[in-house]
């Protein structure tokens, strides 16, 4: 038996995107069905709450990144507090475990390069490369290459130095230097916003994969299948899906087909990239790293407050803690072509590697820290056919991607997802969460209530 049911816009996805378009649609009175493939809403955050501790492991998205007027909002109006990170960034370099190096001058020079870049684009490698040739400022520019892999998920040689160039005043408007935590995981905001839907039990379809988009103007129809196939119709629709998604080729799993295609859509995908990353989630029984750890009567090298670690010429590059909350909690990371060298191994193999790593860094035994290992996770993001990867960045020569990426088709399509966000805030979720409101605008003004 086929199910039907029709609304007045249908939202596809319930990542932070779809959640808030939906919260903002229902609020203005339209009739709203929210179709989620997942079994939980939330998207690429991910969180697994511990009761017991303040942390969470977050197997997705984790930080809020700077302090944007409209997140810090919606945190206030949801009561979830909120803690800044704030501790020491140590490194294990030629085998020794110590204060990272001082080098932020010298990096931020490599960047203000991108201050620079003309009308003809070419990659951040490039051009750090055209400003600094040779072995000038050759620390600094491999650092700057680290920060980009690992920050922007992407390669230094396909990222758009234009893109880039508004990237940073946007992340300087909202302090983007600075990063913070929400207590008991970011999860807790999307579950937030879920309840401020109107009769979200009844809205809301999980376990509901979308396989086909049929459209004209004024008419939506979406066929799904879950347990049953269901049929959804409505005048309109805000797709919310993750660029890895929008670029799956035809017959993948989890690729959506639309019926006519979206040729300038997929002209404007081409232009982007989804950047891989890979992040082991450990949980110990205690934090090994302070200084008043019991192995062998303790480390007195270590740091107090240890915020970040860089393990240089390891497998996963960078690790850190849930400081200033006090878990037992270690985050690994590898972003961009780092993580795009771990694609052949196994997530426990990966886990064997990283506490291998951790051994060597915190000088302590491998067979006691596999004795206070208490879980770990691994969501692998880049398989995940609802995801495709961790979050977009811009090609060289795709800056007009993101705009083309967003704009409405025939008062009948909306757009939104951090990869149509075109201000300088893709890959965050406050650039998820504004892209889905911005489309709830279009969608309302359409009707005549914007």
């Amino acid at each position: 038996m086929v199910s039907e049911t029709r609304a007045d816009v249908l939202v596809v996805g319930a990542g932070a995107a779809g959640l808030a378009a939906a919260r903002d649609l229902s609020a203005a009175g339209l009739e709203v069905a929210v179709l989620e493939a997942r079994d939980r809403v939330g998207g690429r955050v991910f969180t697994r709450a511990i009761s017991e501790l303040p942390a969470a492991m977050e197997l997705g998205a984790e930080f809020v990144q700077g302090a944007p007027a409209e997140l810090m909002a919606l945190l206030r109006a949801a009561a979830l507090p909120i803690v800044e990170l704030v501790g020491e960034a140590w490194e294990l370099r030629d085998g020794r475990l110590g204060p990272a190096s001082d080098v932020h001058e010298a990096v931020e020079r490599v960047f203000s390069s991108i201050e620079a870049v003309g009308d003809d684009d070419v990659s951040f490698a490039e051009l750090i490369e055209r400003r600094f040739p040779g072995g000038e400022l050759a620390e600094a520019k491999a650092l700057a290459r680290a920060w980009i892999e690992g920050y922007d998920a992407a390669s230094p040689e396909r990222i758009s130095a234009r893109a880039l160039a508004i990237q940073r005043p946007a992340e300087a408007a909202i302090q983007g230097d600075r990063a913070f935590r929400v207590v008991g995981g970011y999860g807790r905001l999307l579950k937030w916003l879920r309840s401020t839907i109107r009769d979200p039990d009844r809205v809301l379809r999980l376990n509901t994969v979308v396989a086909e988009v049929g459209w004209r103007r004024g008419r939506v129809e979406v066929v799904a299948r879950g347990a049953t196939q269901a049929h959804f119709s409505a005048p309109r629709a805000v797709i919310t899906l993750p660029l890895g998604v929008l670029k799956a080729p035809r017959g993948a799993p989890g690729a959506v087909e639309f019926s006519p295609r979206l040729a300038e859509k997929d002209a404007a995908a081409a232009r982007l990239e989804m950047g891989p990353v890979v992040k082991p989630v450990l949980r110990f029984r205690e934090r090994f790293w302070d200084p008043e750890s019991p192995e062998e009567g303790g480390r007195p090298g270590r740091p107090i407050h240890l915020g970040f670690l860089r393990t240089r010429g390891e497998l996963l590059p960078t690790w850190w803690t849930t400081f200033p909350l006090m878990s037992p909690i270690l985050n690994g990371w590898a972003g961009g072509p780092a993580a795009a060298r771990l694609g052949g191994m196994s997530a426990p193999e990966l886990v064997d590697r990283g506490l291998d790593a951790l051994a060597r860094a915190f000088g302590v035994r491998r067979a006691w820290l596999d004795d206070l290992l208490v879980e770990w996770h691994l969501h692998d993001w880049q398989r995940d056919a609802f995801a495709g990867g961790a979050y977009s960045y811009v090609a060289v020569g795709g800056l007009a991607a993101q705009r083309a990426l967003s704009m409405p088709l025939d008062e009948t399509l909306f757009f939104a997802g951090e990869a149509t966000e075109h201000s300088g805030h893709h890959a965050t979720v406050h650039g998820a969460i504004a892209s889905g409101r911005r489309a709830a605008r279009e969608v309302l003004a359409s009707v005549g209530r914007g």
